[in-house]
């Protein structure tokens, strides 16, 4: 097991802690796991009431409000792609 962990960590560029979830997390359920491409923090100006109705939205949606932004921005760049409602795929 430490050598797949050693192989996930260096090969997908995250901890060894978090290889070592991942690694657990396919063992435990016998099949492979997808590992999410790494995020990267990007800072935006927006109107107070505009970050007030995301979040509430956010809350709505049972989801973090990164998620929700995520989305909402993948349906604006490529509508076809996130379905009939622009909804997107969830992660």
């Amino acid at each position: 097991m430490p050598e797949a962990i050693r192989l996930v960590s260096d090969t997908h560029g995250i901890s060894a802690r978090q290889a070592r979830r991942y690694v657990e997390l396919a063992q435990e359920h016998g099949h492979r796991v997808e590992i999410p491409e790494p995020k990267q923090v990007f800072t935006v100006k927006l109107s107070k009431s505009l970050v007030q109705r995301l979040k509430e939205a956010a809350k709505e949606r049972q989801c973090t409000l990164s998620s929700l932004v995520e989305r909402a921005i993948e349906a604006h760049l490529d509508p076809q792609r996130a379905g009939p409602r622009g909804g997107g795929a969830t992660r």
